[in-house]
C-alpha cells in the first residue's frame, strides 16, 4: 500500500529511482543503505499492473487517471496520516549525508530553462 500512497501523493509524478529509493527508507534510519534499496520489477509485480513503468519519461504513475481518482477517493479519511508519512520519510532523507535518489539527469541551468519573451514585429 505504501508503493500507492507514495504514487497518490506525491505532488509531482516520481522518477523510478524516486520511488525505490522512497520505498527503501525507514523513519529510524541515519543513511542510506544500498543493500536495502528496492528494484523496480518487484514492486510493478506487487501492484499487479495498476502501477506502470513510463521508460520514455522514466516515471511511475498508476495505469489510468481513474485509478488515481478511486485510490484518492478510498483513503480520503487516511489523506493526513499518508501525508504525515511521506513528511517523516522526506525529513529522514534530508538528514541523509548522501542523497542516493538525486535526479539521474542534471536540469539545465535556469538561464537555459527560461521562456523569452515574443518581441514586436
Amino acid at each position: 500500500m505504501r508503493i500507492i500512497m507514495w504514487i497518490t501523493n506525491s505532488i509531482r509524478p516520481l522518477h523510478a529511482n524516486e520511488l525505490c529509493c522512497a520505498l527503501s527508507i525507514g523513519p529510524d534510519d541515519t543513511c542510506f543503505d544500498e543493500d536495502n534499496r528496492h528494484s523496480l520489477e518487484p514492486i510493478l509485480s506487487v501492484c499487479a499492473g495498476l502501477v506502470v513503468d513510463n521508460k520514455e519519461r522514466d516515471l511511475v504513475h498508476l495505469v489510468h487517471h481513474t485509478a488515481h481518482e478511486f485510490f484518492n477517493e478510498f483513503h480520503k479519511d487516511k489523506r493526513e496520516e499518508m501525508q504525515q508519512s511521506l513528511a517523516l520519510t522526506y525529513l529522514t532523507y534530508l538528514c541523509f549525508d548522501e542523497h542516493p535518489a538525486r535526479h539521474p539527469h542534471p536540469r539545465p541551468p535556469r538561464s537555459q530553462t527560461k521562456m523569452k519573451r515574443p518581441t514586436a514585429s
